[in-house]
C-alpha cells in the first residue's frame, strides 16, 4: 500500500521551510541596513 502525498501539501511545506530560513536572513538584513544608515 502506497500513501500519496497531495501535491500541493508539499508545495506548503516547502514554503514553510523556505520562510523559516528567509526570515532570518531578512532579519539580519535590515539590521545590518539600520547599522550602516546610523553613523
Amino acid at each position: 500500500m502506497r500513501v500519496q502525498v497531495p501535491k500541493a501539501d508539499e508545495g506548503h511545506w516547502l514554503w514553510l521551510w523556505l520562510w523559516l530560513w528567509l526570515l532570518p536572513l531578512l532579519f539580519a538584513l535590515a539590521r545590518r541596513m539600520r547599522a550602516n544608515r546610523a553613523p
